[in-house]
């Protein structure tokens, strides 16, 4: 009998009994205290089994566990703590692993696997994912945004009308429209069911940086090079505040999750500026001692991160706007910021010139 027929046979037996699938779930949590190579393998080999037996690992607790060179390609592990495991050469591929947490996790040569190239004639400059996950948005220098779904990667609409590079796009928290901004002055407003533009919002007076939707769908906030930022009411389509006090070409724009405020972000400025949407009154400047190009509000709306052009990562307290800590390793300008879901554990990606790197810190609730 080979190996993966060997595989095949016990995974079978596994599917029918308790005490095989029991027998094997501990000896992946033996590796916790038995740090050998021997207990390693029998774990991986274990694992292996129990996602092909489609055995239920959601939201159990994996963490310091040794799975090293395990294939758990296609598991669903949603919710699994890996805080400390070992997940070294582990094939991922397909890996359904939502509100996981890998904090300190060795992913060291993991198979993550990679989906097809999404096309666009021209280079592409902003993405954007459907909140449902099913469509991915991104918008160009060819002046289009093009819709993709994420299941089959085909293109099912190509959006046009603006006249310039496209530089952000953004779903509408229920993912019936997509805002889109432009070189061309303008913000439009798609509609996902029938994808045409059904207004476009005038008055800016150069570039459109950054535009977002509010958390509750009503309010779209967008930067621009004019050094302006403007809240639009969306199905009236009408501009009812302009903050007008930037130093700066805007680069970022985004609310805060309960959709009190607007955060925002000049690249010519040194200055994170925080902005009231009931009153229209700045309530905060944040000296970030760095030019800055991103600016992110944690899922929870605890913290505010800010990245720039001194490879560092800042993060604040939202209520206080005091700085709390830096997060360090980039070699090039911070260009991206992207928090995950997680509320017990703060995780941080940071995208800069060439490289990405993945923070984690612990915080009080």
């Amino acid at each position: 009998m080979t190996d993966v027929e060997l595989v095949r046979f016990i995974t079978d037996a596994a599917r029918h009994d308790l005490v095989l699938t029991q027998h094997l779930r501990r000896a992946i949590d033996w590796t916790t205290s038995d740090k050998s190579e021997r207990a390693a393998i029998y774990a991986a080999n274990s694992i292996t089994i129990l996602v092909a037996a489609h055995y239920s690992i959601i939201c159990q607790d994996l963490s310091n566990i040794n799975i090293r060179g395990a294939n758990i390609q296609n598991g669903i592990f949603s919710g699994v703590d890996f805080s400390g495991a070992d997940l070294s050469y582990t094939n991922l591929i397909n890996l359904q692993a939502d509100h996981a947490m890998l904090v300190k996790t060795n992913l060291r040569a993991a198979k993550f696997g990679v989906f097809p190239d999404l096309q666009h004639p021209s280079p592409v400059r902003c993405v954007s994912f459907s909140p449902n996950g099913k469509y991915i948005a991104s918008g160009s220098e060819d002046k289009t945004v093009r819709i993709r779904e994420v299941e089959t990667s085909r293109c099912i609409a190509t959006l046009q009308g603006h006249e310039e590079i496209v530089s952000s796009v953004s779903f509408s928290p229920d993912g019936a429209y997509i805002a889109s901004d432009s070189d061309d002055s303008t913000v439009k407003l798609w509609e996902m069911h029938a994808f045409k533009c059904i207004a476009t919002l005038q008055g800016h007076t150069s570039n459109v940086h950054s535009v977002c939707f509010s958390p509750d769908g009503k309010y779209i906030a967008s930067g621009s090079r004019d050094c302006k930022v403007k809240l639009w009411e969306m199905h009236i389509f009408r501009c009812f505040a302009t903050f007008d006090e930037c130093p700066g070409s805007v680069l970022r724009v985004c609310f805060s999750p309960h959709g009190k405020h607007v955060a925002f972000s000049s690249g010519e400025d040194t200055i994170i500026k925080i902005w009231e949407v009931e009153t229209s009154k700045c309530i905060a400047d944040i000296k970030a001692h760095e030019t800055i190009f991103c600016v992110i509000f944690s899922p929870d709306g605890k913290y505010l991160a800010s990245g720039g052009v001194n490879s560092t990562m800042k993060l604040w307290d939202a209520q206080t706007f005091k700085w709390l800590i830096s997060f360090q390793g980039h070699t090039g300008v911070i260009v991206s910021l992207s928090f995950s879901g997680d509320s017990r554990n703060t995780h941080l990606s940071k995208f800069s010139m060439p490289s990405v790197c993945i923070n984690s810190a612990c915080f009080p609730s």
